[in-house]
């Protein structure tokens, strides 16, 4: 036997232990919180309403003084999550909320979805050494002039949209672990855990 015959089997025998591996990730459940549990809830500025997101990826909004759910968004084919965020614009007319990997914007006074991004891992599954998990949302925060948009991935990936134009001002992973993120109260940065990162530089300072 040559030794590029020999060489072509342990590539042949590695590439079918890659595809049995892979297969067999695949069919592992994916964890994720019973579809009823709330996983966020916001009110809008002005009490009027309430919005919570499920973990089956349910979106709901209710009327404060009605008492009842006045718009509801039905749950993507997506797995049940573990982490999904909601948060009303400063002014209360727009919701934003993540759930998977898709970041929706509503607005409340035509009631129309104003436009969907994508961020985190593009198939919505996490692969780690742990297992599989359910891409989510860990942080989604409007600036306090509504004119940015922050969403912190479960993959720890950061991503900042300039608004209305949707542009995307940075993407990109921040670490190995998701850590909750805010706003920095003049807009100037996003607090990280120990680190603030930049709107400016696009870097993070400690």
């Amino acid at each position: 036997m040559t030794v590029s015959t020999i060489s072509r089997l342990i590539l042949w025998a590695s590439l079918g232990a890659a595809a049995l591996l892979g297969n067999a990730l695949m069919a592992q459940e994916v964890p994720g919180y019973p579809a009823p549990a709330i996983l966020d809830l916001e009110w809008s500025p002005n009490g009027a309403h309430l919005a919570r997101v499920f973990a089956d990826g349910r979106v709901q909004i209710l009327d404060a003084r009605l008492e009842q759910i006045v718009r509801s968004f039905p749950p993507p084919p997506i797995p049940t999550l573990l982490n999904a965020q909601i948060d009303w614009s400063s002014d209360g007319t727009q919701l934003a909320w993540g759930v998977g990997n898709t970041v929706t914007l509503w607005n409340l006074e035509d009631e129309q979805v104003e436009r969907t991004f994508l961020t985190g891992e593009p198939n919505g599954i996490i692969i780690s050494e742990f297992g599989l998990f359910p891409e989510g949302v860990v942080s989604l925060e409007w600036s306090s002039d509504d004119a940015m948009l922050m969403v912190l991935s479960e993959s720890a990936r950061l991503s900042v949209f300039s608004l209305p134009s949707g542009i995307n001002l940075f993407d990109g992973l921040v670490g190995n672990q998701p850590i909750s993120s805010v706003w920095l109260p003049d807009d100037s940065g996003i607090r990280n855990g120990q680190r603030i990162f930049d709107i400016q530089t696009l870097d993070f300072r400690f």
